[in-house]
C-alpha cells in the first residue's frame, strides 16, 4: 500500500508543486492528501471484506465437499462478518494508511537517501537470514530467515537494477537506449519501495505455488495411507464384530476384511475419538508413523496405543510413554507405541486393538474395510439386495470415496 501510495504522489508531484507555488498553505496540503488516502482505504476495504465474503460463498462447497469431516469445517459463508471482523480491519486500515501515508509528514531532507546504509542494512539482513535459512531446523526460525533474505534481497533489488542500467547507459551508442537507461533510474531511484513490493510479490507467488504442490502431494499420500481397503461398508446400527467379520470373509471376492470401531473416550479428563481395529488386519501394514517403537502393530494388541499427530503434540507424548484413557466406566494404562499423521486433523485421537474396547465405550459405531481380490467386479453393489442382512447398509468403494462423494469410517470421526 505504502509503495503504491508513493508511486502515485511522484506522479502528482508537479501538480503539488504548482499548488503551493500558487499559495496553498503545506499543512491543508498534507490535511487533503490525507483524508484522501483515509477515504480510499475505507472504501478499499470495504468493497474487499465484501467481495471475499462473495468469493468465499462461491467456493464454500467445493472446499467443504473435499475437506467435509477431515477437520469438521464449517462453512462461514452462510453468516456476514461479525463486528469484530469489521473492526479487526479498520485497525488494520488505520496502521496501512498512517505507513502509506507516512511521507506526508516528511521534509525534504528527511527524503534524501543515505546509500551506504541501505546497503549494509541490505547485507546484514542477507548475512544473517541466508545461513539461518540453510542450517535452520525449527520452522519459525525457517520463517523468520525467509523474511529477512527476502527483505534483504528487496532492499538490494533497486540499487543493483540502477547500476546495471547506469552500465547500459555507459555502454550504448543510440541516443534513445542512452535515454531510455537514464529514464529508468530515475525510477528506481524514486520508485524503490514498488520494485521491492514487486519481488516479494514474486516470492510470494513462488511459494504459494510451492504450498499448494506441496499439499496436494502430501494429502494424496495420506488418503493413500488411510484409504487402503477396495470396499467399504457402513452398517448403520449396532452389529456383532465377529459375526459380520465371519460373513464378510465369505462374500465372493473378499481377500480381507478389516472391522472399525469408533467411540469417544477420554484423556487426562479431556474428550478424544477412539478407533478400535485389529492389528493383524493386513490392510494396516501401509502406514507410516511419524515416531514408533518396533513392530508397533505386533506391539498395539497386549497393551498398546497409538496417538495421531495433534494429541501427541497437544499433550506433549512420544512412543514409550504410558498413558492414562477412560473408556466408558473402565480406566486403562497403555503404553504409547506409535504416532501417527493425521493430516492437521485438530481433534485428538486414539487407536487401540478391538479387544481393549469396553462393552459401554460412549458413541460406538461400527464399520468394516474390504480388500477385494483382482477377480472382484461391480457385483458388491447388489449385496445389500441379495443378502438380507447387509439390507440397509452404505457400501462406497475408493474411488467414490476419494472423489469426495463418501466419508470413510477409515478417515473421519463422527
Amino acid at each position: 500500500m505504502r509503495s503504491v501510495y508513493r508511486f502515485a504522489l511522484e506522479q502528482r508531484r508537479q501538480s503539488l508543486v504548482i499548488l503551493r507555488r500558487i499559495g496553498v498553505p503545506r499543512w491543508r496540503l498534507r490535511l487533503t492528501l490525507g483524508a484522501e488516502v483515509l477515504l480510499l482505504a475505507l472504501a478499499g476495504g470495504s468493497a474487499g471484506v465484501w467481495l471475499g465474503g462473495r468469493l468465499a460463498a462461491v467456493l464454500a462447497d467445493g472446499f467443504r465437499s473435499t475437506l467435509r469431516g477431515l477437520f469438521d469445517v464449517d462453512s462461514l459463508a452462510a453468516t456476514a462478518p461479525p463486528l469484530e471482523a469489521w473492526l479487526g480491519m479498520l485497525a488494520i486500515l488505520a496502521l496501512l494508511t498512517a505507513w502509506a501515508a507516512l511521507d506526508l509528514l516528511r521534509t525534504g531532507r528527511g527524503r534524501i537517501k543515505a546509500v551506504a546504509q541501505h546497503w549494509l542494512a541490505a547485507a546484514a539482513l542477507l548475512l544473517v537470514g541466508l545461513p539461518v535459512l540453510i542450517l535452520a531446523g525449527r520452522l519459525w526460525l525457517i520463517f523468520v530467515a525467509t523474511g529477512l533474505s527476502l527483505a534483504g534481497a528487496g532492499m538490494l533489488l533497486p540499487q543493483l537494477l540502477g547500476r546495471l542500467l547506469a552500465v547500459l547507459e555507459r555502454r550504448s551508442r543510440r541516443p534513445l537506449l542512452e535515454w531510455s537507461c537514464s529514464e529508468m533510474r530515475a525510477l528506481c531511484r524514486l520508485l524503490s519501495l514498488p520494485l521491492m513490493a514487486l519481488a516479494f510479490a514474486i516470492a510470494a507467488a513462488i511459494g504459494v505455488q510451492a504450498m499448494v504442490a506441496g499439499f496436494e502431494s502430501t494429502f494424496s499420500r495420506w488418503l493413500d495411507q488411510r484409504l487402503q481397503g477396495d470396499l467399504y461398508i457402513d452398517p448403520g446400527r449396532p452389529v456383532a464384530v465377529a459375526d459380520w467379520v465371519e460373513r464378510l470373509d465369505a462374500l465372493p471376492g473378499v481377500t480381507a476384511v478389516l472391522p472399525m470401531v469408533r467411540g469417544r473416550g477420554l484423556q487426562d479428563a479431556v474428550s478424544v475419538d477412539v478407533l478400535a481395529v485389529d492389528p493383524a488386519s493386513p490392510l494396516l501394514r501401509g502406514w507410516r508413523f511419524l515416531d514408533t517403537l518396533p513392530e508397533p502393530w505386533v506391539s498395539l494388541e497386549p497393551e498398546g496405543l497409538m496417538v495421531n499427530e495433534q494429541l501427541a503434540r497437544r499433550r506433549g507424548l512420544a512412543p514409550g510413554d504410558l498413558v492414562t484413557i477412560r473408556l466408558g466406566r473402565s480406566e486403562q494404562r497403555r503404553r504409547l507405541i506409535a504416532i501417527y499423521a493425521d493430516y492437521g486433523r485438530p481433534a485428538g485421537e486414539l487407536l487401540l486393538p478391538l479387544a481393549a474396547l469396553p462393552a459401554d465405550l460412549p458413541g460406538r459405531q461400527v464399520s468394516f474395510v474390504l480388500g477385494l481380490g483382482t477377480a472382484a467386479s461391480d457385483d458388491w453393489r447388489r449385496w445389500p439386495e441379495r443378502r438380507p442382512w447387509l439390507a440397509g447398509s452404505r457400501l462406497r468403494d475408493q474411488a467414490t470415496l476419494k472423489e469426495g462423494r463418501g466419508r470413510p469410517s477409515s478417515v473421519h470421526s463422527r
